[in-house]
């Protein structure tokens, strides 16, 4: 099983006097939250990293927008998994399937004047579906 120190709403928790930690379906969602947040090529060590869904603020909203976010949730989540893949490969015992993404089962949008809202449910390997939500403000 791996484990990455939990966050909420970007800082690191704490669980009485230790840091806590996201590890199964938390870990996964965590993981996806991340993703889909964090800038695209921030990290020089993982450069597919983090998404482009920043680059959308500033811009009209209309139906390309929506496809064009649609697209990057994808892109991101399927780099994830690729990263997962590669190693699963080398540490399988690392792994629990509740924490490798198996699919994007759906992906929602809504505008509501300036900011889009974005709805990404996933599946896990053991099954588990899960959502995480992302506000964009353009």
């Amino acid at each position: 099983m791996s484990y990455s120190f939990k966050l909420k709403d970007g800082d690191l928790t704490t669980n009485g006097s230790v840091l806590a930690l996201a590890y199964g379906k938390n870990k996964l969602l965590q993981d996806v939250d991340l993703w889909l947040r964090e800038l695209y090529q921030i990290d020089r060590f993982h450069p597919n990293f983090g998404s482009v869904i920043d680059n959308f603020i500033g811009n009209i909203i209309n139906l390309r927008t929506e496809h064009d976010i649609i697209a990057e949730v994808h892109r991101v989540l399927t780099n994830l998994q690729n990263m997962q893949i590669r190693r699963l490969k080398t540490n399988p015992q690392k792994y629990t399937p509740d924490e490798l993404l198996h699919s994007v089962t759906n992906v929602f949008t809504q505008i509501r004047f300036d900011v889009i809202i974005v709805t990404v449910f996933f599946q896990s390997v053991s099954g588990v579906v899960q959502s995480t939500r992302v506000n964009i403000r353009v």
